[in-house]
């Protein structure tokens, strides 16, 4: 009898164990589906028309591999998507700047700041924190974008500047 009860508890537990293997894949499987439709706004609360542009690495197999994006308008109190799939990033990169030139809201090395390619007409540039990718460009230079902490399991994440 005992040897068919440790039979028996062996059983259950390799089952329970295989169905606990599979909630958790399941569960994993439905935040990465949640993130992956994360949407990032942007919003100017300054009193000034601002342009910003964005940067993050790129979902695809190379993930080491950043990407710059911009230059969205947006005007004062307005608030504008800037992309719908921002996925499981932890951090994005943002630049922006009053059109009057009466400021930048940039990235300082203190606060995790990262320098990316830009250009001054709307850009969607790849591998924008690399150096090569800048030879034969001429409209491409480098601005220090400001590192914000976006988190997960959020669907909508907003990068917000004042005056």
């Amino acid at each position: 009898m005992c040897n068919y009860m440790q039979k028996l508890y062996i059983y259950e537990l390799k089952t329970n164990t295989l169905l606990m293997k599979k909630l958790i894949a399941a569960i994993a499987l439905i935040a990465l589906c949640f993130n992956s439709k994360a949407q990032l706004y942007f919003k100017n609360e300054s009193s000034t028309p601002v342009k910003v542009a964005y940067a993050m690495k790129n979902n695809g197999k190379n993930n080491k591999a950043w990407y710059s994006e911009g230059w969205y308008s947006c005007d004062p109190n307005e608030r504008i998507m800037l992309s719908s799939a921002v996925g499981l990033h932890k951090y994005v990169y943002y630049y922006a700047f009053a059109t009057d030139g009466s400021g930048a809201w940039h990235g300082k090395n203190r606060d995790g700041a990262k320098n990316f390619l830009v250009s001054s007409n709307a850009f969607d540039i790849k591998n924008a924190d690399l150096e090569y990718v800048m030879d034969g460009n001429s409209e491409y230079r480098w601005k220090t974008f400001r590192r914000i902490e976006i988190g997960t399991f959020q669907t909508k994440r907003t990068i917000t500047v004042t005056d």
